[in-house]
């Protein structure tokens, strides 16, 4: 950047020391100084991610395999086969050399998985799954990686003329008079305190590719004994294509979305300062249920600013789709993708009101990744300059400052920027958040349709702990969206009224307050926002996840046939109203609302003129 940080905070101490603290001046000061060391250090971190996200089976891995070079001839290196494949999130960082590194589940994890494919093999073994009754199934990723690690594979054959499939499991089981004693025989057998390796190299570069393409078949597929079921998959690689000067980039390929992308793991990406999130879709689809879940999720969660900065849609089309589009007279490419491309636009904006999300168009099989590669780069490179602009906007602030200080036109443009805000602020004081029962979500999420009654006991068997339905999260989501609901018109009402100010020369000499409230709104929004977000679990949570009877007495409602899932959200809901629910809501409500009164106080000391 060519200017010493150091050296400038230096200088924003003395005018502080010289400058009484009644001053509005040095209220402007001290937000300058956060702000200014808050882009320093964004700046100094050199480390991004580019997150792809999208349904299971939809063309992510193929999409970062082409874009990141990660190929051996026409073979991709991670590739395990079509659809459901990729068994947890897989992230690729550079490296001088190639190599896997593995982050395991733990122990305890993984038994509670293999208690749960006992019960999947205890129902087929009693032909439950022919009898409509509710059973436990495990994604096909984690079925197919235990059954490996276990050597307990389906095996198909011709007798006769005919097909014939053997389960091995099932066969294991019917040895055995109980469940429990298959799944003590299953713990032993998997033998876990031998598959202690987290990291494998390559050692002959000359097979590198090679290497990496089948350990990484392997361990994904649970054929490694010595590696255990994989929770995250690092993979260093030498020959990444999209490279940024300067810049420490990751990419990251997440765990497709079956049920709900209203997932922890997503949620980190999205919530990331550093990170662009890259929708992935396909052609007819787009934007598909995953694609908007997503977007609607970040403005209800207050980071509708975020989308435009930190998402790209992919659109991954396949050969025809695009040149055979209705409104085409004749097949055209590019004509078809502007064509699609528009309606994708009209659609956000009809749903959702959104207008600038970007949208690219990638043909795994024949397209470059160069408008891709030169999207993502612009898009990090955008992050960066953001925070770069504001460290420039201070130093000339700080020279309006010290001119202006006594300035008559400055005096001016200071009346008119109270003036406009005090209209503002006279209307935001009356403005309350009243947070009411975010429990209420958990029993309509558990009884939609769309969650799987496996999801349920995954989640009761792990005390609410579960990545399709996280009783804490799904906690925190709904306190968030109240209070995002509650504050943030008026956050973008005062926003635009900033925007426009800044906009009309004579109020230059002012330029330096008006940021500073545009800053000081949404950081202050944002904090009222995250910690909306964790008093929603925060709340609960230690009483919820200890209370042993209650999730004892979830767990034992398994097996009694239909209706699961109404007897569990009852269970829930009956826990939550027997706590003192009412007074939590004024609590929380009570402490966001005094941080939106403390921000109303601060945005007045910066426009009070003395």
């Amino acid at each position: 950047m060519g200017i010493d940080i150091n050296l400038t905070i230096k200088r924003m101490d003395l005018m502080l020391n010289k400058i009484p603290a009644s001053y509005s001046t040095f209220k402007q000061l001290k937000v300058h100084k956060e702000f200014l060391i808050e882009s320093s250090n964004y700046l100094k971190n050199n480390h991004h991610k580019i997150a792809f996200i999208g349904k299971v089976g939809v063309g992510k891995t193929t999409a970062i395999s082409k874009l990141l070079n990660l190929m051996d001839g026409d073979n991709e290196l991670l590739q395990t086969g079509g659809g459901r494949t990729t068994i947890c999130e897989v992230e690729i960082r550079e490296s001088d050399k190639i190599s896997i590194k593995i982050e395991p589940y733990s122990n305890e994890e993984i038994k509670k998985y293999l208690e749960e494919f006992s019960f999947h093999i205890e129902a087929k073994a009693l032909k439950k799954l022919k009898n409509n009754q509710e059973v436990f199934t495990l994604s096909s990723e984690i079925e197919r990686a235990l059954r490996n690690m276990l050597e307990l594979k389906i095996q198909s054959y011709k007798k006769e003329g005919k097909r014939v499939r053997v389960d091995k499991a099932v066969e294991l089981f019917n040895k055995y008079t109980s469940r429990d004693d298959f799944y003590e025989t299953i713990i032993n057998r998997i033998d876990l305190n031998n598959r202690n390796i987290i990291e494998l190299f390559a050692t002959n570069s000359l097979n590198s590719k090679k290497w990496l393409r089948e350990n990484f078949k392997e361990i994904n597929n649970g054929k490694n004994k010595s590696v255990s079921l994989p929770k995250k998959i690092i993979v260093y690689f030498n020959e990444n294509k999209l490279k940024i000067p300067n810049i420490n980039l990751s990419i990251l390929d997440t765990k497709g979305v079956d049920e709900t992308a209203n997932r922890k793991d997503i949620e980190n990406q999205l919530k990331n300062s550093r990170t662009i999130s890259v929708l992935c879709t396909s052609f007819n689809d787009a934007p598909d249920k995953v694609s908007t879940d997503i977007l609607r999720y970040m403005k209800d969660s207050g980071l509708t600013n975020y989308i435009a900065k930190r998402v790209l849609i992919l659109v991954l089309d396949k050969d025809g789709e695009a040149e055979s589009i209705a409104d085409l007279e004749e097949p055209d490419l590019e004509e078809g993708r502007e064509i699609r491309e528009e309606q994708i636009k009209g659609d956000l904006q009809n749903s959702l009101n959104l207008n600038s999300v970007d949208v690219v168009f990638f043909n795994s099989k024949y397209d470059t990744p160069d408008k891709l590669n030169s999207t993502l780069i612009h898009k990090l490179n955008m992050l960066r300059k953001e925070h770069q602009n504001q460290v420039e906007s201070i130093i000339d602030s700080l020279d309006e400052i010290e001119r202006q200080t006594n300035n008559q036109l400055s005096q001016e443009a200071l009346r008119r920027v109270k003036s406009s805000i005090s209209i503002w602020l006279k209307k935001a004081k009356d403005i309350r958040c009243n947070l009411k029962k975010n429990f209420s979500t958990i029993s309509k999420i558990i009884l939609d349709r769309g969650t799987h009654v496996s999801s349920v006991r995954a989640s009761v068997n792990r005390y609410g702990q579960w990545h399709n339905l996280d009783y804490y999260k799904i906690l925190s989501d709904s306190s968030q969206h109240q209070a995002v609901l509650s504050f943030d018109r008026y956050k973008d009402e005062l926003y635009f009224i900033i925007s426009n100010m800044l906009e009309q020369k004579d109020l230059n000499y002012q330029k330096g307050t008006l940021d500073s409230i545009k800053n000081i709104l949404e950081k202050r929004v944002e904090d009222i926002y995250i910690t909306a977000y964790n008093l929603g679990k925060d709340t609960y949570f230690e009483d919820l996840i200890q209370d042993i009877d209650l999730w004892n007495k979830m767990k034992k409602e398994w097996g009694k046939g239909a209706g699961y899932k109404q007897r569990i959200a009852n269970h829930s809901e009956l826990w939550f109203l027997n706590q003192d629910y009412n007074t939590f809501d004024t609590q929380n409500s009570k402490t966001l609302n005094d941080m939106w009164k403390n921000l109303l106080l601060e945005i007045n000391e910066l426009i009070e003129n003395k």
